[in-house]
């Protein structure tokens, strides 16, 4: 059983699409329920049908459909998690909801941009709208028609042949349970480009000189070091679970290292009393910032000082950071390089930047 919510409903548009697939129907309001199972070929050509201005949908397999006649209180949630397991380069019919002025709504194409680890460990991914209204031209788009060439698995009946505007200036995270149809993986060459001008309009990128695009810097402490060191997909998540103006006082502060550290993790929600948040302070602390470092290296320093084991102290930092961000696979290093950058004065370096 399939129900749609739509914002006008086309009583001769849906009826052909019915007729043509033999399938029953109620309809109500703006509200339409077709009985049985529905195909994944029905349910594309439904989604993708550009006349039918579709706000939310629910698949329901045929043992399913009795739920729909429980109350409300008891009745499942509108989505279910169809896909746990996103992929980088992965293009899904997803579910934006309504959207708000300017902003791209309803159930459109989306392509993930999260990298596998954060898909893996965060119930959310980041994705980057499309559309196929692409009269008018802008900047920071990519402009792209799938094909074989783009793809590794195109199947014209699943992405059709349409130009697609790949709208770069509204990324944004979803929770994986707005994705209601896997359509197929980009080919890497494609990616890239779509990286690319994701760097370009967020400036990551270091040469882009558009001043139509706010940045902000964070200087590093210690020697001018010349290679600017930019923030991966993951640690973009970390920064949407806090206050980034907060953060960014906090480290423009007088404050020594160690209190600027503090408030930092309790900005991020951690419990200073906890003796693993005690520690992974101290390793912080213990970071070098012009040099790379890992968890053990950083373990074994805060060791030396305690007279903990190494593996106990990485059991501990570990086991709080995965409980108070909320991910399923802790972060940690990640986090900590994050909090890294945060920790220098802008006046004692102007040389490297960290840009947001």
């Amino acid at each position: 059983m399939l129900q749609l919510q739509v914002k006008d409903i086309n009583i001769c548009r849906i009826s052909q699409i019915l007729v043509r697939h033999n399938i029953k129907a109620s309809i109500s309001n703006s509200q339409i329920t077709l009985d049985g199972d529905i195909s994944d070929e029905l349910l594309t050509q439904i989604c993708g049908d550009s006349e039918m201005e579709i706000k939310s949908i629910q698949n329901f397999a045929s043992e399913e459909a009795s739920d729909l006649l429980m109350p409300v209180f008891v009745q499942k949630p509108e989505f279910d998690l169809l896909y746990p397991k996103v992929k980088f380069g992965e293009l899904y019919l997803c579910d934006f909801g309504d959207p708000y002025e300017h902003e791209q709504g309803f159930i459109r194409y989306a392509i993930v941009v999260q990298n596998d680890f954060g898909n893996e460990v965060s119930p959310i991914t980041i994705v980057v709208p499309c559309t196929t209204q692409t009269k008018r031209v802008i900047p920071s788009s990519y402009y792209t028609t799938f094909s074989y060439e783009n793809m590794v698995d195109y199947d014209a009946h699943k992405v059709g042949t349409r130009e697609n505007a790949i709208k770069i200036e509204q990324i944004r995270a979803v929770d994986k349970t707005r994705l209601r149809k896997y359509l197929g993986t980009l080919k890497t060459e494609l990616m890239s480009k779509i990286i690319e001008k994701i760097n370009e309009t967020i400036r990551l990128d270091e040469d882009s000189n558009n001043e139509d695009y706010k940045t902000v810097y964070i200087s590093r402490k210690k020697e001018p070091l010349r290679k600017r060191k930019d923030l991966n997909m993951v640690q973009i998540q970390l920064l949407s679970l806090v206050d980034i103006k907060k953060l960014i006082e906090i480290s423009e502060s007088s404050f020594e290292d160690e209190i600027k550290v503090e408030k930092i993790l309790e900005l991020f929600g951690f419990n200073l009393t906890q003796k693993g948040v005690k520690l992974l302070a101290k390793a912080i602390l213990a970071s070098p910032k012009d040099d790379y470092f890992n968890l053990e290296t950083l373990s074994g320093i805060v060791s030396q000082d305690e007279g903990i084991s190494r593996e106990e102290i990485k059991r501990l930092i570990v086991a709080r950071v995965k409980e108070t961000l909320g991910f399923s696979k802790a972060p940690t290093i990640d986090f900590i390089r994050l909090i890294n950058a945060f920790l220098a004065k802008q006046e004692e370096n102007k040389d490297e930047e960290i840009v947001f």
